[in-house]
């Protein structure tokens, strides 16, 4: 106790010498260990006690901090501190008069804002001004009005008056400045372009105002974007646009000038909107159902000019100049396997159960703790006592604890059991070939251009094969080696052209260009070439079994937008017979016959109520016989020909159940009289729709609808032979229309 009580009192003394510190009245400087100023100031040894020190060793810029730090200090000074200020004021305006001095005379005799000549040596005067001015403002004892220097007012007091002047009539001085020169840069007073731009809207356009081209780029040249802001770059970059494309006719070389020129100078590719470029892809329908065109073809728009794509009646409709058409004869992809490694690893064939160790030792653990808690009780009956009591309580936790230690080990444990196997590691070389016909039709020339491109890559890839999914390096196996997907998503990856390359090769080859008479021109060329390319997919395959029902070449697949397809046959040399439904919005349609060769046809005429339409065929066909008997006689069996669900070329039969007066499919209830239908239970499946409805050999009826109802089957419509006649004598009288002689 006797020490305890020594340090208390040790501890007490400390802390009251501790406390017993001269406690300062003095400002910290704010500036913290960077400033000047000292921790701490006493009435003994003040501020201006260290002002003074500074001041006696010609400290003078750290006695300017120390005023700075301490303003709260020297603001209400004694006469003391002041005439130590006005020692450190006199000090720096023996530094800064002939500063200040030097710049008042070229203020005074400053210029009109008008005298543009004298801009640049204003700008330098007022430039001179205003870095003496931030000199005096620098000096902190000059902030307070007795210490101010009297010639850095009247500097001030000049410059202000001259930029009072100056300020307003910025706005007209730039308009009546030369375009290509820096105004922002030459006027004596520093305005912002965006501010004069936005306190007058149409400042802009009247300064940009009977500017040719090249004037637009010289202004562009002295008046840089981050100068002028987007927006208004964006509208020189259109009057730029303009400009150029007001000289007169403009071809695909002068527009190309233009976007180049457009882009160097930042000006956005929507300025250059009637530079457009339309591309339209018209591979053969044939090859892309077959999956005979492994791969797709993009183009890289490394060019300013707007790029879009649409089909090929869209394209031509287009406003854009330029219409580059694809038509893709060959995209195969190919592989072939170089080398074949093996390599050895294991993997994870199971787990052997066996005998855990730890659980042997929890028990064994266990069991002395039990002995040695036996024990205990036993002293404590046999001695009593608190120290027994307190061994035996221990005893009993130890006890506890190890058979909470037993009970969460287990008895056995598995272990893993690896078998060694071989993988391989194939090493391919994959190859990509696609040869495109492309068809370029230039709007400003009235040309049309056709010629072919290659493009191919190779790709060399290290593949493992057989590789077990427990393998334990699965990872590290597959982290130097690709998968099967990899080199599939390589070869179904598009293939990639330039647009910058196509435009070029078409520019040094426009000479070899051709009139275009008309976009049928176009469509003969592509479909030419279309099944060139058919014939010789065609010609790779093994034999087909040709199927010899003659009524076959009648029939023609036709191609509807968005992928669909219907059916129609010809009733002339050159005029095939479908439904409305099936050619409907479309100027054009794609076909193709039973022998494989595709054409297309122009829609003549068409009659929504019927749900029929005629298209004139590029490529003649043979014509039906149309039914030519006053009845049909329910029971007889009629047969359709056509392509369901895109099974192309099938003949489906039923019997004639009954002939029909019903309101028009298309437009039931508003389309006039009704349609005289024959009703069959031959299915009519999508696909089928426009094709013929045959009696033996001759064609009663077009094939149209069927009721889809649930629980309604065999209901199938075909628009009869005779409506069919009577729009044919109606609409086209003139025409050759094979079907309809006796």
């Amino acid at each position: 106790m006797r020490n305890l009580s020594i340090t208390t009192i040790l501890v007490s003394a400390l802390l009251l010498t501790s406390g017993c510190q001269t406690t300062s009245t003095a400002t910290t400087a704010p500036g913290g260990p960077a400033g000047v100023s000292r921790a701490s100031y006493s009435p003994f040894s003040d501020q201006a006690d260290h002002l003074a020190e500074l001041l006696k060793a010609g400290n003078f810029d750290d006695a300017n901090r120390l005023v700075t730090e301490q303003d709260a200090f020297f603001k209400t000074a004694a006469p003391e501190a002041q005439a130590l200020m006005a020692q450190l004021a006199g000090h720096f305006s023996a530094r800064l008069a002939p500063e200040l001095e030097g710049a008042l005379p070229a203020l005074k005799a400053a210029p009109a804002p008008r005298d543009v000549t004298a801009w640049r040596s204003l700008r330098q005067s007022v430039t001179r001004a205003n870095a003496a001015l931030a000199s005096h403002d620098a000096i902190a004892v000059f902030k307070y009005p007795a210490f101010a220097m009297a010639q850095a007012a009247q500097v001030r007091a000049e410059r202000d008056r001259i930029r009072a002047q100056f300020i307003p009539a910025a706005a007209e001085a730039w308009l009546a400045y030369p375009a290509d020169k820096p105004f922002f840069e030459d006027y004596p007073f520093i305005v912002e372009a965006e501010d004069l731009m936005a306190a007058d809207p149409g400042l802009l356009d009247r300064k940009l105002a009977g500017l040719d081209a090249q004037g637009l780029l010289g202004f562009a040249d002295a008046h840089p974007r981050d100068l002028m802001g987007d927006a208004a770059w964006d509208r020189i970059g259109q009057r730029y646009v303009q400009a150029r494309m007001n000289r007169g006719q403009t071809g695909i070389r002068e527009m190309l000038a233009v976007a180049t020129d457009a882009q160097r100078y930042g000006f956005k590719t929507d300025a250059v909107k009637d530079v457009g470029v339309v591309f339209s892809q018209v591979t053969s329908p044939t090859l892309l159902k077959g999956g005979h065109i492994d791969f797709a073809l993009e183009v890289e728009q490394d060019l300013p000019f707007p790029l879009d794509t649409k089909g090929l009646d869209d394209a031509l409709d287009s406003d854009a100049k330029l219409l580059i058409v694809f038509n893709i004869a060959l995209a195969k992809a190919s592989r072939k396997v170089r080398n074949l490694k093996h390599f050895d690893s294991t993997y994870l064939a199971g787990y052997s159960r066996e005998p855990n160790p730890d659980w042997e030792m929890a028990k064994m653990n266990m069991m002395m703790a039990g002995s040695g808690t036996g024990q205990a009780n036993a002293n404590m009956m046999t001695f009593g006592g608190f120290g027994s009591i307190i061994g035996a309580m221990g005893a009993s936790s130890n006890y506890e604890d190890a058979q909470n230690r037993m009970a969460s080990t287990p008895q056995f444990i598995d272990i893993p059991v690896y078998q060694g196997y071989t993988f391989d590691e194939a090493q391919v070389e994959a190859k990509k070939v696609m040869t495109v016909n492309y068809y370029v039709i230039d709007k400003t020339r009235n040309t049309f251009y056709r010629s072919t491109f290659d493009v191919v890559e190779n790709h060399d890839f290290r593949i493992a094969y057989r590789l077990h999914k427990n393998d334990e390096n699965s990872e590290q196996h597959l982290s130097t080696r690709h998968s099967e997907k990899d080199v599939t998503d390589w070869e179904e990856a598009p293939a990639t052209i330039k647009l910058s390359s196509l435009v070029d090769h078409y520019l040094a080859n426009e000479k070899r260009a051709k009139p275009l008479a008309s976009v049928t021109e176009v469509r003969k060329q592509i479909i030419q070439d279309r099944n060139v390319a058919v014939t010789a997919y065609r010609d790779k395959k093994p034999d087909e079994v040709m199927q010899d029902d003659p009524r076959f070449d009648s029939v023609v697949a036709i191609y509807q937008g968005g992928g669909g397809m219907g059916r129609g046959f010809y009733i002339g040399p050159d005029l095939v017979l479908t439904n409305w439904h099936v050619v409907e919005g479309s100027r054009f349609v794609e076909m193709k016959n039973k022998q494989k060769r595709e054409t297309f046809g122009k829609v003549l005429v068409k009659d929504v109520r019927l749900d029929l339409a005629v298209v004139q065929v590029q490529d003649r066909g043979k014509p039906v016989r149309f039914y030519d008997r006053a009845t049909l006689k329910l029971g007889d069996q009629a047969e359709v020909i056509g392509h369901p669900k895109r099974y192309l070329f099938s003949i489906t039969r039923g019997v004639i159940s009954a002939i029909r007066d019903l309101p028009s499919i298309n437009i039931p209830g508003g389309g006039g009289k009704d349609v005289r239908y024959i009703q069959t239970d031959a299915p009519i499946n999508g696909g089928n729709s426009g094709g013929p409805l045959f009696l033996d050999d001759k064609v009663i009826g077009v094939n149209t609808w069927k009721r889809i109802d649930q629980g309604v089957d065999g209901l199938n419509f075909s628009v009869h032979i005779d409506e069919v006649k009577t729009f044919l004598r109606e609409n086209l009288p003139d025409y050759e229309i094979t079907a309809l002689r006796d």
